[in-house]
């Protein structure tokens, strides 16, 4: 029986075990351990011992014991088990064999009780008898021994005979045991595991188990022993050393299995001086094909890129599938970045051909990060992590799609990890706080709105900006957490303002991980609900990068907020690569021109002509439009000379804790359309 388990031990198929057993033990009637209740009283102890151990320190599992098999009783069993383990190395599941090892353990009882030829045994279907006497090399073997050796019935009861039966390549090893059998070099027993070739070039495998006799001397003088057919047996192990080591997808090693072949490669004379490059390729469009046109023609998709990268590689390259749609490739022997950039290059050529599944062509591209061997490191695990960061950056970069690694790489990377440990503790110490600033409309310079934003008020640098720790927030696994965080605080916020006579729109920035995370939505209405701010007063910030991620999924949210009353801007609009029919698709409320377009705008006619379009844009599909960025007069007039309806800048106010805020509005409140002059 083959069996598989979670990380805690609980079976996945609980079904598989007997739900009648003759006893339970006190406090487990059905957990993680109920299949213990199965095991015989004696054995029970040692082998709870054993798998708790195994499930504590991850190590393979293996112990005998007397398993209660129904009407059948107690028999003796052999169970076996190994972790897998996840790319994180933490054991993702269990996975192993139940095997019935009765007659097999009731025929050596029977050897230890008795010298005689076994005769009870003679019988067995899967079990054969032998004996050797030493001094005069005579054996003995049984039918059944014959049998399972696939030598003929009617076959002489020689040694020759059987070793004919035996694989060549495992007899050496076979005599080498008897020798030290016949010589008294083993101990009281002999153990091993050999092939024999039977009829068709099948191979069956064979356990070979025996007792050593001694005379009074402590001479061997007779070997008793038996033979099994364990071909099934090392077939499941066979089965599950593949499902442990290769993606049962494409065929294709995993993870694991190709750090420890490049490692070895690279320690080989395969690999020159042990150079190598390699290359770590991500597919864009595939996830999107996937999700769009199912998992089957995604699992066919996979396969053909496998098929189809493999067919393009030098014949002693190394290729594995190592996640969802990221393959590694290994080409020994490549020190050069020009040679790499060329097989690189090979690559992404045949993987931008488009594919024909069915009547679907599904055009693809990828990434690739690269790192070269002795140059970026020796070590399999540190190469690859190292072209990981590589492809991390083609991400960062417009057009990029190949990437070495440098050592500037490893660095940013470190420091990225020590500042998310940074933000952890930040987080939990409560060290984030919301600055406003505010936006002002235009035509009466009324402040008629204000942007929350994001600060870290750090215990020995002090109120940190978002670009010192925003780009690593956003990616790390904190985003979530604190984007909540950021709607609560500013609906509450706001809320506050308006009970003071302020009814001031509060504009919120989202980040991409709350939509991953189908947070949004939720996160809104709780919000709202909570610091009772009506939903007017809301208007959600999303970046033309964030749409790109998630299209149909924030679509889907972005409408729902709209219904429910609050407002969707586009920030940063014109910088990316959203087409104008977004406008169209997407339930917005205002554009935000970008400060870049506004910065130069009294000198500069190109940025003079985009802010045109932006306004003329936003009058057509009947958006409010805000210009950020303004810092002197001149701009502002220019923007209000052509129609734009709000703006926010230091020449308005800089972003400010929330006291100052609320005294900034007292003070535009007493001198309307008066602000003070930036410092």
């Amino acid at each position: 029986m083959v069996w598989r388990a979670g990380p805690d031990g609980r079976p996945l198929d609980p079904s598989q075990f007997p739900q009648d057993p003759p006893a339970r033990r006190d406090g487990d009637g059905g957990g993680a351990e109920a299949w213990l209740n199965l095991v015989h009283p004696e054995e029970r102890e040692a082998v709870l011992l054993l798998w708790r151990r195994a499930l504590r320190e991850g190590e393979e599992f293996e112990a005998r014991y007397r398993l209660h098999r129904g009407l059948s009783g107690y028999r003796w069993a052999l169970g076996q088990g190994r972790p897998l383990r996840g790319d994180d190395g933490e054991v993702r599941e269990w996975i192993g064999t139940v095997v019935d090892i009765h007659d097999h353990m009731e025929a050596e009882r029977t050897i230890a009780l008795s010298e005689e030829r076994l005769r009870l045994a003679l019988d067995s279907a899967d079990l054969g008898v032998w004996e050797c006497t030493i001094a005069t090399n005579q054996w003995w073997f049984s039918e059944a021994a014959l049998r399972i050796l696939g030598c003929p019935p009617d076959a002489e009861t020689s040694i020759e005979t059987v070793m004919g039966a035996i694989h060549s390549d495992d007899l050496d090893g076979l005599r080498a045991r008897w020798h030290a059998a016949r010589t008294g070099r083993a101990r009281d027993r002999m153990e091993g595991e050999f092939r024999i070739q039977r009829g068709g070039g099948r191979l069956g495998w064979i356990a070979c188990s025996a007792r050593l006799v001694a005379d009074d001397g402590k001479a061997v003088t007779r070997m008793l022993g038996t033979l099994r057919d364990i071909t099934k047996t090392r077939l499941q192990r066979e089965k599950l050393y593949h499902l442990a080591h290769f993606d049962p997808l494409t065929g294709l090693p995993n993870r694991h299995e190709m750090i420890t072949r490049t490692q070895a490669t690279l320690a080989s004379g395969g690999a020159a001086g042990g150079a190598g490059a390699i290359l770590l390729l991500d597919l864009d469009g595939f996830k999107e094909a996937n999700d769009t046109l199912g998992q089957a023609t995604g699992d066919a998709l996979l396969k053909r890129i496998a098929h189809r990268l493999v067919s393009s590689l030098p014949a002693d390259s190394l290729i594995g599938r190592v996640g969802g749609d990221e393959f590694l490739v290994v080409v020994p022997g490549v020190a050069e970045q020009w040679t790499a950039t060329r097989i690189a290059d090979g690559l992404y050529d045949v993987l931008t051909v488009p594919f024909v599944i069915g009547d679907r062509r599904i055009p693809l591209s990828g990434r690739i990060g690269i790192a070269l061997a002795p140059r970026d490191g020796t070590s399999a695990q540190d190469l690859m992590t190292h072209a990981e960061l590589a492809l991390q950056e083609t991400k960062t970069i417009s057009g990029c799609v190949t990437r070495f690694f440098s050592p500037r790489l490893h660095d940013e990377a470190r420091e990225r990890q020590d500042m998310g440990l940074e933000l952890r503790r930040a987080t939990d110490n409560g060290e984030f706080e919301l600055f406003y600033q505010p936006q002002i409309r235009l035509s009466d310079r009324a402040v008629v709105g204000a942007e929350a934003l994001l600060r870290w008020r750090h215990p020995t640098r002090g109120v940190m900006p978002p670009a010192a720790f925003l780009h690593v927030l956003k990616r790390g696994p904190l985003a979530g957490e604190v984007g909540e965080w950021v709607v609560a605080k500013a609906c509450a916020d706001a809320a506050g303002l308006l009970n003071a006579g302020s009814r001031i729109r509060m504009a919120v920035n989202l980040f991409s991980a709350q939509f991953k995370a189908g947070t949004v939505d939720a996160t809104v209405r709780r919000s709202l609900l909570e610091s009772g701010l009506p939903a007017e007063l809301l208007e959600l910030e999303i970046t033309e990068k964030v749409t790109l991620d998630r299209d149909e999924g924030i679509l889907t949210c972005l409408k729902g907020l709209r219904d429910l009353g609050c407002g969707v801007a586009f920030d940063d609009y014109g910088t990316g690569y959203a087409s104008l029919s977004m406008l169209k698709r997407y339930p917005l409320t205002r554009l935000k021109i970008d400060r870049a377009f506004v910065q130069h705008l009294a000198e500069s006619p190109k940025d003079g002509a985009i802010v045109r379009a932006v306004l003329s844009l936003g009058n057509t599909f009947g958006l409010s439009v805000t210009a950020e960025g303004i810092e002197e007069e001149e701009q502002e007039k220019l923007l209000l000379g052509q129609g734009c309806d709000e703006g926010q800048g230091y020449f308005f106010g800089r972003p400010m804790p929330l006291a100052d805020f609320i005294q900034f509005l007292a003070r535009v409140k007493k001198n309307p359309g008066e602000f003070p002059t930036p410092a």
